[in-house]
């Protein structure tokens, strides 16, 4: 019989200028979702107070 070999997984390093890197572009990206998100939102909120669905009078009774 024989047996394999596995070679244990070798550990990752990264460096500061990497870690750095990626925190910056995570919190871009998360940014750029939001404002994507906020213009759709907006939109949608536009469109439907054009065509008449959503009245503001409604939507704040008190005041």
């Amino acid at each position: 019989m024989t047996t394999q070999y596995v070679a244990p997984a070798e550990k990752v390093r990264i460096g500061a200028g990497t870690a750095l890197k990626f925190g910056f572009f995570a919190a871009f990206g998360v940014f750029l979702f939001y404002i994507i998100l906020s213009v759709i939102v907006g939109t949608v909120a536009l469109l439907l107070a054009a065509s008449g669905r959503i009245n503001i009078n409604n939507l704040l009774p008190g005041l």
